[in-house]
């Protein structure tokens, strides 16, 4: 642990807001996208999130590590999206979503995804104005590349060439990850690409 985590942790533990606000921003994407996963309505993946940083706010004093914190946010959103589910659905149908749930396999996928899709969001956020513009246009925002080009007032081959540009850079600056990782990444945008276009 680095000294600039160590004293967000200790800041954390003792209840301060800034640290709050740190944790705050590191999970509460990955989480949304989780949530949303397990309960396929926006506004319940909301409450779900909230409510695991409420719970995380009363026991700040109890984490002792990072990675805790993360496992129990994880937890906490599974639960409480499991339960939603439970009240929302019919007797059969929540049963078969309980136990589709249950896949840890499944689980555990859209968790690495949706810590993939942060990763790469941040590491975005370092590309060059217009790349970062483009990529987030098109990736983050849903948008498809003649409605990027119409709204910065581009041509839609400049859009196609700051996203391939965008996406070249990424793979430069995330080269360090396993060979596992950068197909993993390719594979998660090509799908968000696909359904976007």
């Amino acid at each position: 642990m680095n000294n600039n985590t160590g004293a967000i942790l200790q800041a954390f533990q003792k209840g301060d807001r800034v640290a709050f606000s740190h944790v705050f921003d590191t999970y509460y994407r990955q989480l949304i996208y989780f949530a949303r996963k397990l309960t396929d309505n926006s506004a319940e993946a909301e409450d779900v999130v909230m409510d695991a940083f409420y719970q995380l706010f009363d026991r700040c004093a109890q984490f002792q590590t990072l990675p805790a914190i993360r496992s129990f946010l994880y937890v906490a959103v599974r639960n409480a999206g499991i339960d939603a589910l439970r009240s929302r659905k019919s007797y059969e149908a929540r049963n078969q979503a309980f136990f589709e749930l249950a896949a840890d396999d499944n689980l555990a996928y859209e968790q690495m995804r949706g810590e993939l899709l942060a990763e790469i969001f941040q590491a975005a956020g370092h590309l060059p104005v217009k790349c970062r513009t483009v990529f987030f246009k098109l990736y983050k925002d849903g948008l498809k590349p003649v409605e990027v080009a119409n709204e910065l007032g581009i041509s839609v081959e400049n859009v196609y060439n700051h996203q391939k540009n965008a996406m070249k850079m990424l793979r430069l600056r995330l080269i360090d990850r396993s060979p596992m990782y950068l197909l993993s990444l390719i594979s998660i945008l090509g799908v968000l690409h696909r359904l976007r276009s």
